[in-house]
């Protein structure tokens, strides 16, 4: 998550910034702007992705988006490697997917995709079918538990991405 790989100092020069801005902006931010930069606040997150919904952590990217990721060129399906790995963390599931949907598709397609559930359903499925290659067991959690953790991962995403507005003023 965004708060578990940024140092609190950073973000807190972040949201400095962030207050300099024009107000439409500042207002919103205001009610979330302390929350954000406070351990309290990424260890809440991951006690509700693990306490309450049972989805342990994992090695996250971090920073997963279109230009992390190379292709081949003689198949540009088939995907060849993730790169700039400095935000990678242990952390929600669901954080790089989010990433990747926050910063590549458009809002309304995205809310579509996520209504549908499709994405989940694929990663879930892939993931047990993987663990099963490996001889071992499948994850103890489903789909309505993982829902609850990508929502969480969304409201991190979302975060970061308002903590990101000063990089393009």
């Amino acid at each position: 998550m965004w708060g578990q790989s940024v140092s609190e100092e950073f973000s807190s020069a972040m949201i400095e910034q962030i207050m300099e801005l024009d107000e439409d902006i500042v207002e919103p931010f205001k009610k979330i702007g302390n929350i954000v930069i406070k351990p309290d606040f990424v260890k809440w997150m991951k006690e509700k992705c693990e306490n309450d919904y049972g989805v342990p952590e994992i090695l996250t990217h971090g920073d997963l988006w279109n230009n992390n990721l190379l292709w081949y060129n003689n198949n540009p399906s088939r995907l060849a490697a993730f790169i700039d790995w400095q935000l990678a963390t242990i952390g929600n599931p669901m954080t790089d997917i989010s990433r990747l949907m926050l910063a590549t598709v458009e809002p309304d397609l995205r809310r579509k995709i996520e209504k549908e559930g499709k994405i989940l359903e694929l990663y879930l499925n892939e993931l047990n079918k993987k663990l099963v290659e490996l001889g071992m067991e499948k994850v103890k959690y489903g789909i309505e538990e993982l829902q609850h953790v990508y929502n969480l991962a969304i409201i991190s995403q979302a975060i970061g991405r308002v903590m990101e507005i000063p990089f393009f003023e």
